[in-house]
């Protein structure tokens, strides 16, 4: 299994939330999948944060 570091994972996570925003943009997008878009922005940006919270927590101990 590859592993990827950090800045990858950042900046993957990164592409699909710029991506899904664009998405949000269409006009004829129905309110449904508008939700359904931002439900998965909120998903991918608590997933940037929890990895954020591991990289910086990485190696301190309680």
């Amino acid at each position: 299994m590859e592993l990827l570091n950090y800045f990858e994972i950042k900046r993957h996570l990164a592409i699909k939330i710029e991506n899904l925003l664009k998405r949000l943009d269409d006009p004829n997008l129905p309110i449904s999948d508008g939700e359904a878009l931002r439900n998965m922005i909120d998903n991918y940006q608590y997933i940037s944060e929890i990895a954020e919270m591991n990289h910086f927590q990485r190696g301190i101990k309680n």
